[in-house]
């Protein structure tokens, strides 16, 4: 299996959408807020080293979009992208009436891939462990919410549904390498909240827009969501 390939799928995983990749494809990667104790000399925002390492290994290139970049600077950065890698990190999220300014930006990103769907126009948004659950909030609206599940430190295989098959795990595994998804420990959890299946196979929101492919089990056995695609 290609470990490049597998990283990017690790921790809490994705969402993609299907496309045709360009032969040059520039990836736009939204840095996250710098905690206040390593501020001083790295500065206020940050992306994990590894995300644009697997980027460029992957024979793409990428820029940063900001958390503090304004509105106007945001938008035109998408422009001069093919699509968004959401990371994991440590952010919070808000509430509908209270956002915060990550769920802003991140807001912003999803409207944005929304409007060039509608126009016929591939915008694939991925994301992974914190951006993984940011997309789903803010999709819904926040009707959906992170609920405790101490999964710290966890490896797991994925227990695939049958959209699984229709999904863009097509795209890039093959039959053997889904396989293996599904029967090595290979997914690296390390959170203490999730979306839990109960709430998933509950929520309206999902059944209308999110095509649900994988699920883990923590070790206290609780099921939560692990992998989905909008079904745009």
């Amino acid at each position: 299996m290609n470990v490049g390939r597998l990283l990017f799928l690790t921790c809490l995983c994705a969402h993609i959408s299907h496309a045709q990749i360009s032969s040059t494809p520039v990836v736009g990667i939204l840095t996250l807020h710098t905690s206040a104790k390593f501020e001083y000399p790295t500065g206020s925002t940050y992306v994990y080293a590894s995300y644009p390492k697997w980027v460029e290994e992957s024979e793409m290139r990428w820029i940063p979009i900001s958390v503090f970049d304004t509105t106007d600077v945001i938008a035109d950065k998408l422009t001069r992208v093919d699509g968004v890698l959401l990371t994991g990190g440590n952010e919070v999220l808000g509430t509908r009436d209270m956002p915060s300014t990550y769920a802003r930006v991140v807001k912003q990103i999803l409207d944005f891939a929304r409007a060039k769907h509608d126009a016929e126009t591939v915008f694939p948004v991925f994301g992974t462990c914190m951006g993984f659950q940011a997309m789903l909030v803010l999709l819904s609206d926040y009707e959906l919410h992170l609920e405790t599940v101490h999964n710290i430190n966890h490896n797991e295989g994925l227990s695939l549904t049958p959209d699984a098959l229709h999904s863009f795990l097509s795209l890039f595994f093959n039959d053997n390498e889904v396989g293996a998804l599904k029967a090595q420990k290979l997914f690296y959890f390390h959170h203490n909240d999730g979306f839990t299946m109960k709430q998933i196979s509950h929520s309206d929101y999902v059944a209308k827009n999110i095509r649900v492919i994988g699920s883990v089990r923590t070790p206290k056995n609780d099921e939560i969501l692990a992998v989905f695609q909008h079904k745009v």
